[in-house]
């Protein structure tokens, strides 16, 4: 399956003038090396990359595994062997070398993690960051439908349809990407979307040009807001906003309109038109977090689901 992804990132890279990352000169904070079967952190900075970069999607689920933070970053910097990666991390590290790459950014191996004062402040700047570090990557590799980073990029995945809907929302930053399903590949781009099943004919939803039309980015920012507002969070009082804010401030920029907390302040005041979504279960509202530093009006101040 990786020499079939691999042809079609080639024909993508030599073909596609639509695909190309926005910048080839602007690299992330930080970045993991891979070489001779390590993983070594670079600050790209001081260490400037040699090629394009690749970047990971992925779920943290709930249990604990090794990120970057005070007392690992020794470990990182000085190479952690691939093989001693979680699944997910692993899987995606095979696959950009398999692509003839060798760096790669994941989340929570870039940017450190804790509740320090400078892990904050980190996390804080590089989220502002995200868009552009989707935006630039040469391919985003999808893992977000597993569990936890135990469950690798291969084995099963969510139904086809759930996917298609968790594309849609990475392909506002990325301009190529792949994801890996039980029985399918998929590929999409800014030139075409593939499966496995049919590589050369493009899947008509994938071919839709959402960037292209406001109606298509209304909408499609519609569902964003509805599926994180759902979303499990780890840090549900930390990450609401800054998980959405590399998509709202790409949709903004692309609409030409304001982003701040959440909405478009061009779509006021339809956007406060919210409502807090009962559980099927027990019938019973979500409560506003505790985070008080989010606005009543907006909807990521609801610890819960919410329909526009």
């Amino acid at each position: 399956c990786l020499d079939l992804v691999k042809a079609w990132f080639e024909d993508c890279v030599q073909n596609h003038k639509e695909c190309e990352p926005v910048s080839r000169d602007w690299y992330p904070t930080r970045l993991l090396h891979l070489d001779n079967d390590y993983a070594r952190l670079i600050i790209c900075d001081e260490e400037r990359p040699t090629g394009p970069y690749a970047t990971l999607s992925h779920c943290w689920g709930k249990e604990p595994f090794k990120v970057l933070n005070k007392s690992t970053l020794a470990q990182f910097r000085n190479g952690i062997p691939i093989a001693t990666f979680l699944a997910s991390f692993r899987d995606a590290m095979r696959v950009v070398l398999s692509l003839g790459l060798k760096y790669i950014w994941i989340d929570c191996c870039t940017i450190f993690q804790g509740d320090d004062d400078f892990s904050r402040l980190d996390f804080e700047q590089e989220a502002k960051l995200m868009h552009l570090v989707y935006a630039n990557g040469a391919i985003n590799i999808g893992a977000a439908s597993a569990g936890n980073p135990y469950h690798g990029c291969f084995p099963s995945r969510a139904p086809l349809k759930t996917l298609w809907r968790w594309v849609m929302q990475e392909r506002t930053l990325s301009n190529r990407m792949v994801h890996f399903t039980d029985s399918q590949i998929l590929w999409t781009c800014n030139t075409c979307g593939r499966f496995e099943a049919a590589p050369i004919a493009s899947h008509p939803k994938a071919t839709e040009k959402y960037r292209e039309t406001q109606s298509h980015l209304l909408f499609l920012w519609n569902v964003i807001m509805q599926q994180y507002s759902a979303l499990d969070l780890t840090y549900p009082e930390r990450d609401k906003l800054y998980a959405i804010a590399g998509v709202g401030t790409q949709v903004a920029r692309l609409l030409g309109y304001t982003y701040i907390n959440g909405i478009m302040m061009e779509m006021l005041p339809s956007s406060l038109l919210w409502s807090a979504l009962e559980d099927d279960e027990t019938g019973v509202r979500p409560q506003r977090t505790q985070n008080r530093s989010l606005p009543s009006w907006s909807w990521a101040s609801m610890d819960g689901p919410v329909n526009f």
